[in-house]
């Protein structure tokens, strides 16, 4: 009797436990729903350059300041995560999102606006550093892909509200409903964070945080991400943008300097020596060069050579992130059955064969045909995303998961970045070699993202041989 007592004890404290894990995971993949609505961003862009009488270069500095801020402060916000919480970082930056967002719909100047972007920015990074870790630190290595995967299922349903909903709030009410919206989403979230997650810290001092890495990382990624967004505008020969890489390569270098003789650095350069930290840091930074095409080009072959509007460009965006929202969890619970590198390796080439397919569209393709290859890019994109966030958190500490959580959305924000810089010069490069017909030119862009993708591809295969789970405990 006292047997069986225990064993219905133990039954039930297991499901309990396991109960509280997918808690866990629908309360980051809310916070993740709220990150991806800044997709309607983009949709409130030429209103709101209307409502403060800028021009297009003016207005892009909502979307560079809030790129360079992000970008710059991630891998701080990880170390400190480490450090002194990762559920403390994730509420505040929840908070601080939506406060930030409140204030900015109600923005007096287009100053002021710019200024409460990069406060949003901030939040960002601090539940970005944050939400993978508090997932690697509540699922164990044979689980962790699962609540992985249910967590990037936010980020498609927020793309798929941010793609169709955002739009039409910001059609009826204006450019301050793509804010607005953010601020319910935004505090529920954090209401149910506070109420549901563990803390987890390193249980380090304040004067022990490696305040000049902070602050020579954000300076020298800060001024590299802005240099690169000027580039289209001021040419590469700018002495503005030599200027703003030299202070890049200067305050680099003595973050890596500082960096080796940090008490507690912002970032472990032991983690470089990890192939598996290595591999899964990389292959986001290749793949989103790509990928970010669908969300600045790929709006522009529907419109201008199709001759839809914008309705059908969400439409097919949001036909990606279903296919997103639906594979995610699947796809996490593969990479645990039978490992994280098949799962990326798989998902890597299928975003390859959507845009191949993407490059065979014409001037007359349906949106059926379009909506083929969107499937098959969200099917790719769904399954890399949560195996690749596997690999990367089986491989480091645990005491390291908010570093590695950071290294993520950093590698994806200079992928960003890095897509907007180089292809729509390609872009403007191709349409003048095929005599302004723009179809052709788009033809070579998605089979260029194609080639980059595969390339990622082979990468994964290469330098992901044999690699599987770290054991808790074990040495990087």
């Amino acid at each position: 009797m006292a047997d069986r007592s225990a064993m219905a004890a133990q039954t039930e404290v297991a499901a309990e436990s396991s109960l509280r894990q997918w808690v866990v995971a629908l309360t980051v993949a809310s916070g993740n729903f709220v990150t991806t609505l800044e997709i309607s961003t983009s949709v409130a862009l030429p209103f709101i350059a209307s409502r403060f009488q800028v021009d297009v270069a003016t207005v892009q500095w909502l979307v560079i300041l809030y790129f360079g801020t992000r970008v710059g402060l991630l891998i701080g916000a990880g170390g400190a995560a480490d450090l002194f919480g990762l559920k403390r970082f994730y509420v505040l930056g929840l908070i601080l999102y939506a406060i930030a967002s409140l204030v900015a719909a109600f923005s007096p100047s287009f100053a002021a606006l710019l200024g409460l972007r990069m406060f949003m920015a901030v939040g960002i990074g601090f539940i970005q550093a944050s939400g993978p870790a508090l997932i690697g630190r509540t699922f164990g290595a044979g689980r962790r892909g699962r609540g992985l995967g249910v967590a990037m299922a936010g980020v498609a349903l927020g793309q798929i509200t941010g793609a169709l909903a955002g739009g039409l709030l910001v059609q009826r009410f204006g450019w301050e409903a793509a804010f607005l919206i953010r601020v319910p989403t935004g505090i529920l979230s954090a209401t149910l964070a506070f109420v549901v997650l563990r803390e987890y810290r390193s249980g380090g001092r304040v004067r022990d945080f490696d305040f000049v890495g902070m602050a020579t990382l954000f300076v020298g990624l800060f001024s590299l991400l802005v240099g690169v967004n000027l580039a289209r505008q001021l040419g590469w020969t700018s002495p503005i943008l030599a200027t703003l890489f030299v202070v890049s390569a200067v305050f680099l270098a003595s973050f890596y300097f500082n960096e080796r003789r940090a008490r507690s650095p912002v970032l472990d350069l032991g983690l470089f020596r990890i192939r598996g930290f290595n591999l899964a840091a990389s292959a986001p930074l290749v793949l989103q060069v790509a990928l970010w095409t669908i969300w600045t080009l790929f709006p522009f072959y529907i419109t201008g050579v199709l001759k839809h509007g914008p309705f059908a460009v969400g439409l097919m965006m949001a036909v990606m992130s279903i296919v997103w929202f639906v594979v995610s969890p699947g796809a996490g619970w593969l990479s645990d059955r039978i490992g994280s590198r098949h799962i990326s390796i798989s998902g890597l080439a299928l975003v390859s064969l959507g845009f191949f397919f993407l490059s065979f569209l014409g001037d007359r393709s349906s949106l059926a045909l379009v909506a083929v290859g969107m499937m098959v890019l969200g099917l790719g994109a769904g399954s890399f995303g949560v195996s690749n966030q596997n690999l990367m958190l089986n491989s480091v500490p645990k005491e390291r998961f908010g570093t590695a959580s950071a290294s993520l959305g950093l590698a994806g924000a200079m992928g960003n970045t890095l897509c907007v810089a180089v292809f729509a010069a390609f872009f403007v490069a191709r349409k003048a070699a095929h005599s302004g017909v723009e179809y052709l030119a788009f033809q070579d862009v998605f089979r260029l993202a194609a080639i980059i993708v595969l390339a990622a591809a082979v990468l994964y295969v290469m330098v992901g041989r044999g690699l599987g789970p770290r054991k808790e405990g074990a040495p990087p």
